[in-house]
């Protein structure tokens, strides 16, 4: 059996079974980060986020997806997890800044149709 943290012979990097972590796409971690502060000036006025995400079908979705990303315990992890989304839909982007919210505070957030409230 191969030893997998052997060097290929024409390569100077381990093989791909050494680490099953892909590299992060460079934009990753400015456009989470990006989609995390913007989140936190537009929940200051809830209406600003348009009729569409204060709608209960968007709150569903980014809830539902919140729920899955709570096992993901680190702020690393949750930019590798980020990364590796097919699609990054309003619902998906606005779930995954908020559990950077979570994760950077080490504070639970309100579901969203809460944040989204108008005052």
């Amino acid at each position: 059996m191969a030893n997998p943290l052997t060097l290929h012979p024409r390569r100077r990097t381990p093989s791909p079974s050494f680490s099953s972590r892909s590299p992060r796409r460079p934009e990753t971690e400015p456009r989470l980060g990006a989609a995390a502060r913007c989140l936190v000036e537009m929940l200051r006025e809830p209406i600003s986020l348009g009729t569409r995400r204060r709608t209960p079908g968007f709150a569903r979705g980014v809830d539902r997806i919140r729920a899955e990303l709570v096992p993901i315990a680190t702020p690393e992890a949750l930019l590798d997890s980020f990364d590796r989304e097919a699609v990054r839909t309003d619902i998906v982007e606005a779930a995954y800044a908020l559990r950077w919210l979570e994760l950077i505070s080490g504070q639970a957030r309100p579901a969203w149709g809460a944040l989204a409230r108008p005052n």
